[in-house]
């Protein structure tokens, strides 16, 4: 069904997308965190339960991040 070319072409494409995630997996932890203010209502209700939990479990830090709920 493929020429010997498509199947390379397509070999190719398929190692460098492999590549490319690789190399992006790769990258570790940022050096800096970038600090980030979020404003919630008067109160906090339950429905912002998950920032905290996020926050107290260290997740908002894991991706480079400094949040100041």
């Amino acid at each position: 069904m493929f020429g010997l070319g498509t199947k390379r072409l397509l070999m190719a494409w398929v190692i460098s997308l492999m590549l490319i995630s690789l190399i992006a997996c790769g990258q570790g932890s940022p050096a800096e965190l970038t600090k980030v203010s979020i404003a919630l209502d008067w109160f906090p209700w339950s429905n912002h339960s998950g920032l905290f939990v996020a926050q107290e479990k260290g997740y908002f830090a894991e991706e480079g991040l400094e949040v100041n709920i």
